[in-house]
């Protein structure tokens, strides 16, 4: 099935280019790493005073020192232009061979802006997507199935989120490439899609056993552990995109 195909083909891409992935992510996701770790710490801070409040009031700064605001948004804002400046440079190494000569990938400004831009975009018709199809769902079956309404939402915002996905790949490259012709392009994709959203959600599952097993909380096995977890997914993540992007757009086999 081609959903397997995609998902075994982004895994091999990050593994049998380990040295590259290390080469353009390992330093980016060091510093990612500790603003996820600030961010993990302080939003445990914050759940506590809030379930520790009994006139309603929040005050940040009690929760996490003076400053705290500034520091909190900068630390989120950090991870974002990190994780897209990993993504990038990931599209390009594999879709054009673009190493870095350091450990340092290059910066491209412009891309990371229309892959943001690109990405905000496809979320939010992701997101409309997800709301018709509960909303249909809603009034086919009202009152019941509840469940059943969310797994639509849930499967149209995948469907329309892969469909367009090569958009993100091609924005990296600096390609120029509207929602028709990603739509175009991955004509016919629908089954491979939800083999590939299933594997995803099932190799996540999978990956976050040992979390559940040893407790969660906060310890600093599970943030190390939640951590590479993370590293290993952001990768594979790029990978399925740039996958589709290699296979639906310019016809590479997925063999």
């Amino acid at each position: 099935m081609k959903g397997w195909q995609i998902f075994e083909h982004s895994v091999r891409l990050v593994f049998r280019n380990i040295d590259a992935a290390l080469q353009i992510s390992a330093v980016l996701y060091a510093i990612y790493a500790v603003a996820q770790i600030y961010l993990m710490r302080a939003q445990a801070r914050i759940d506590a005073q809030l379930q520790s409040l009994e006139d309603g009031s929040f005050d940040p700064n009690a929760a996490l020192g003076a400053g705290a605001g500034l520091v909190y948004f900068l630390a989120s804002v950090g991870t974002l232009v990190l994780g897209l400046w990993i993504a990038v440079s990931w599209h390009r190494y594999v879709l054009r061979e673009e190493r870095p000569a350091g450990w340092v990938p290059d910066w491209h400004g412009g891309a990371l802006l229309s892959y943001l831009g690109r990405s905000i975009m496809v979320g939010i018709l992701a997101m409309f997507a997800a709301l018709a199809a509960m909303g249909i769902m809603a009034m086919l079956l009202p009152g019941i199935l509840s469940l059943l309404a969310v797994f639509s939402g849930v499967a149209a915002a995948a469907y329309v989120f892969f469909r367009l996905c090569p958009m993100l790949p091609a924005a990296a490259l600096g390609e120029r490439m509207t929602l028709r012709d990603a739509w175009t392009a991955t004509q016919g994709a629908g089954e491979a899609i939800f083999v590939l959203v299933l594997l995803t959600v099932a190799a996540s599952a999978i990956l976050q056993v040992p979390t559940l097993v040893g407790g969660g909380g906060g310890g600093i096995i599970t943030i190390l552990y939640t951590l590479a977890v993370g590293w290993v997914m952001m990768l594979v993540g790029s990978s399925v995109l740039t996958t589709f992007y290699g296979h639906y757009i310019e016809g590479r086999p997925l063999g």
